[in-house]
């Protein structure tokens, strides 16, 4: 069966479904127009003894993409049970087709959950390059079983699969598999409590050292007060890859926490908090220990669906010296701007630009201490009649001492679409 088939056959199955349940039902249909931009811009001292070549600028676009994209999607009941969508994306040179189902009924008291996705992307102009054209399935399905008023337990199992055109060492065929257990705990005030342990086996056909077992635990919390909220998230995990001298083995830790206290008036404070800790089984080139923390505290004014909070924010890397490596520690600070713009239903923007410098332990002829400016921004305006504009805009600047050592990177990814 041809791709083309596949997808007529999809939209037929979704037509078929409206017309055998069409009671709380609805049926939409999206066409997009989306551009995406990816670039990078460095420079270097070369090694070279040649003098015409004692500087190289480098500047790779590694994406520069105008892409058309035409959805349906159904769902059905009251709760959205069931749910359907297919789409087609094309762009200059490659184009994707995805399928999507998701199925949520109610048995008693339990409630069931199962997802699943087909998508194959194809090259049909241009240089083939190795994971341009692949096939990419996964399936999660869920039941949450009430323990008791406030507690409810819920047992996971995910699979997912890749199947490339052409394999290399850097896109390979592979299996992903594994069940997660846990339980949900609520309190007053929209309140909860999630902690979950999982397992997860990957197995890639071409390379049993690519194996490897993943287990772990996880657990979040969110706090509603009247007094402000918090928000955490912490996460512990093995990984275990199939080789005998555990190169690539690690434990890793992460925890990631938000705090917002009201303070008089509309006035706040925020205090967001990172760290990761990565232990690895053995010493080779590429993998050192080492440990990463973030921290920002920011004072601001939040009313009528728009927040302005300004503060420092302090980085730290830590890394362990060992015998092929030199520590690229370092400790950064700098200035944090975020703004938030929010109208229900139209408007939804936010940004955050961090202007700072970091300071490194060791300098060398690789590495220099350097001003930093980085700029995110994420938003989604409804302009009304089914038109809506979302964007993603990401940038950072390094700014060295010798200009040579400057760089810079810019991520653009936008979507224009028309719903009916």
């Amino acid at each position: 069966m041809k791709l083309g088939e596949i997808y007529a056959a999809a939209i037929c199955l979704v037509a078929a479904a409206i017309c055998q349940n069409s009671e709380a039902s609805d049926f939409e249909i999206k066409t997009s127009l989306g551009y995406d931009f990816i670039s990078q811009e460095y420079f270097l001292d070369s090694v070279t003894t040649d003098s015409s070549l004692s500087l190289w600028q480098l500047k790779t676009d590694y994406l520069d993409d105008l892409r058309g994209r035409l959805s349906f999607r159904y769902w059905s009941g009251d709760q959205r049970e069931l749910e359907l969508q297919s789409s087609y994306e094309q762009s200059n040179e490659l184009f994707r087709i995805r399928l999507f189902a998701d199925w949520r009924p109610k048995l008693g008291n339990n409630r069931l959950g199962i997802t699943t996705e087909l998508e194959r992307r194809d090259r049909y102009k241009g240089v083939s390059l190795f994971g341009d054209s692949y096939l990419f399935g996964y399936t999660r399905a869920f039941i949450k079983i009430p323990v008791s008023a406030k507690v409810t337990s819920k047992i996971q199992f995910m699979s997912e699969f890749v199947r490339f055109d052409t394999t290399s060492e850097f896109s390979f065929d592979y299996y992903r598999f594994g069940p997660k257990i846990g339980l949900t705990k609520s309190f007053e005030s929209f309140s909860f409590l999630d902690v979950n342990l999982f397992l997860v086996a990957r197995q890639v056909p071409d390379s049993a050292e690519l194996d490897y077992l993943n287990f772990g635990l996880d657990g979040s919390f969110f706090g509603l007060m009247e007094g402000g909220d918090i928000d955490l998230y912490a996460r512990l995990e093995r990984k275990d890859y199939n080789r005998a001298d555990k190169q690539d083995d690690y434990f890793r830790f992460d925890f990631d926490g938000r705090g917002k206290i009201n303070l008089k008036g509309n006035s706040i404070m925020r205090i967001e908090l990172h760290s990761d800790f990565v232990f690895y089984g053995s010493e080779d080139l590429v993998n050192f220990d080492y440990s990463r923390h973030l921290l920002a505290i920011l004072a601001g004014y939040e009313k009528n669906g728009w927040g302005l909070a300004i503060g420092p924010e302090f980085g730290l890397l830590l890394e362990q010296a060992g015998s092929f490596n030199t520590v690229e520690n370092y400790f950064e600070i700098g200035g944090k701007i975020d703004l938030e713009l929010l109208k229900a239903g139209r408007f939804f923007g936010s940004m955050e630009s961090i202007l700072g410098y970091r300071n490194l332990k060791i300098e060398d002829q690789l590495q220099t201490n350097f001003i930093y400016e980085r700029i995110n921004t994420i938003g989604n305006f409804q302009l009304g009649n089914g038109l809506s504009l979302n964007w993603l805009i990401s940038a950072e600047w390094e700014w060295h001492d010798l200009s040579q050592e400057n760089s810079q990177i810019f991520l653009l990814s936008s979507n224009f679409s028309y719903t009916i």
